[in-house]
């Protein structure tokens, strides 16, 4: 089959008053079944004053993982209010928390892979 690749938004996991689960970690040691792991890649993006989410990438071949596994994983990630989301929509986010001065170009565009975030921010404002 193929690698199944999508954004996702999400918000850390308060557990106590300074300690914070993040979603990473929860599919990253949880979900590696005979070797073949569904993967959860943290971005930097998001946590802003307006907007508290952050975005990721979950990542799996559909090979090893039906449909009902992948709903197991979804169900999982609940406490995270995770919320599957397409690149568009992740770009979308992005120039939202990140705008750039009226008359000027987003700072964030899409590859030429159509998924990939470019981040065309200068360098102080990062």
């Amino acid at each position: 089959m193929a690698i199944q690749k999508y954004y996702i938004t999400w918000q850390r996991l308060w557990v106590g008053k300074n300690v914070g689960t993040d979603i990473s970690a929860n599919v990253n040691n949880n979900w590696n079944y005979d070797g073949h792991p569904i993967t959860c890649t943290e971005l930097p993006y998001g946590y802003v004053d307006a907007d508290k989410r952050l975005l990721a990438i979950i990542e799996y071949d559909d090979t090893y993982y039906d449909s009902e596994a992948i709903k197991r994983l979804t169900d999982s990630l609940l406490p995270w209010a995770y919320t599957e989301i397409n690149a568009n929509k992740a770009l979308s986010l992005c120039n939202e928390w990140y705008p750039a001065p009226e008359g000027e170009a987003d700072y964030f565009t899409l590859d030429t892979d159509g998924f990939t975030l470019i981040d065309n921010r200068p360098v102080e404002e990062i």
